[in-house]
């Protein structure tokens, strides 16, 4: 046992304070991981697939769905919006008057 700490009494300031920042940190840890397995179960709705596909206690899978979030922004989107946005009439074609 470390020389250096002293002991801790239940009524000391010091305890009090350790006990009550453990105790937020652990609701802390237990909402964090409620707010994950919602959200796992609700993408598994979505996508059935990928709990077969995936093993999200490895580092690589939970980075590549951090990463593309907003559907807008994963690669086979952005085409689209380009594409769209070439099509689409200019100046008069569109209907605007000068």
């Amino acid at each position: 046992m470390r020389k250096d700490l002293g002991l801790l009494r239940p009524g000391d300031e010091i305890a009090v304070d350790l006990r009550t920042l453990t105790a937020r940190r652990l609701d802390l840890v237990n909402d964090r991981t409620r707010q994950t397995n919602r959200q796992w179960a609700q993408l598994l709705e979505f996508f059935p697939a990928l709990e077969r596909a995936l093993n999200l206690s490895k580092k690589g899978p939970v980075v590549l769905l951090t990463s593309y979030q907003v559907p807008a922004r994963h690669p086979s989107q952005r085409g689209h919006a380009d594409r769209n946005l070439a099509e689409e009439p200019q100046g008069e074609e569109r209907g605007c008057a000068r």
